[in-house]
């Protein structure tokens, strides 16, 4: 097929042309013409579109599952759409279709021109809105933290009162019924002595003392107990609720109808412990097994 080729093309009844082979191939891009439709250079002869391999864009005979095919594609029925004629208006006089590859070279400069101005413009709205939203970040920083210093400060105040006024329960003497939560006595030696019905709940005690001392139903719910000796401690119907006793000495211990739930007791020693029915849903063993739930006078591991 030569460059200057025209050609006629059939749809139904009705035939046109002739026409310059770009504009054939633009139309079959836009849809308006498809591969079972007639063409003829003659208007004698007629052969399928799909017959006609020179009509048929590239762009058309690749693969369409390929992404890279597809957003082609788009991009050239974009073209082709800019570039449309009118078929029933088409006077012949159009140069650029006539001389085929090179009009279609043109619209493909063309394409890219634009698509560089949009690209251009999109740069210059993303920079504004940029600048935009860095003046508006500053301005919010501005505000909020000399409000966020203030509010700190109050709340820094408030910990600190509350700090003090519960270390002045710690000062309390031991004995049976004290509140010592939340107090630092990690090392305490606390052996032999009466503390039933007492608090120590997130009190830190790591490596404290309590040898054959009485904790009948006291709370020690998530003190810190990690390495303390609690040899033959009594701690009969206490609430031990999420108590760290990783490698405390328990030998021997009273733990009956306490609740350990979510405590963790690994390496932990229980040697000899009374663990009747006592409560370990959600405990770590002391083999850091997991207990499940209704874990009662042991683990059952999960």
């Amino acid at each position: 097929m030569t460059i200057n080729q025209l050609w006629y093309f059939r749809k139904g009844e009705k035939v046109q042309g002739p026409f310059p082979p770009g504009l054939i191939s633009r139309h079959i891009i836009l849809g308006r013409l498809n591969l079972e439709d007639d063409v003829s250079v003659d208007g004698e002869v007629w052969s399928k579109i799909r017959n006609n391999p020179e009509l048929i864009p590239d762009i058309l005979k690749a693969d369409p599952n390929d992404e890279m095919v597809a957003e082609r594609l788009k991009a050239a029925r974009r073209w082709a759409d800019e570039r449309e004629v009118n078929l029933d208006d088409y006077t012949g006089d159009d140069r650029r279709d006539m001389e085929g590859i090179e009009s279609e070279d043109a619209r493909l400069a063309r394409f890219r021109a634009k698509m560089a101005k949009r690209d251009i413009e999109r740069r210059k709205r993303e920079k504004t809105k940029y600048v935009v939203n860095t003046i508006l970040l500053f301005v919010v920083l501005a505000v909020l933290i000399p409000v966020g210093i203030y509010y700190a400060s109050i709340e820094k105040k408030d910990k600190i009162t509350f700090v003090l006024k519960n270390q002045a329960n710690c000062n309390t003497p031991a004995g049976p019924d004290i509140k010592w939560d939340n107090c630092q006595i990690q090392g305490i030696k606390l052996d032999k002595l009466n503390l039933s019905g007492s608090s120590f709940r997130t009190a830190n005690m790591i490596g404290a003392s309590l040898w054959q001392a009485n904790l009948f139903e006291a709370d020690i719910s998530y003190a810190n107990l990690s390495g303390a000796m609690l040899r033959e401690v009594k701690l009969e119907n206490a609430i031990a609720k999420g108590t760290s006793l990783r490698s405390a000495v328990l030998i021997g211990a009273n733990l009956k109808n306490a609740d350990f739930s979510y405590a963790d007791l690994s390496g932990a020693d229980l040697s000899e412990a009374d663990l009747t029915n006592t409560r370990f849903d959600h405990a770590i063993w002391v083999n850091r097994v997991v207990c499940a739930k209704g874990s009662i006078g042991g683990c059952i591991p999960k």
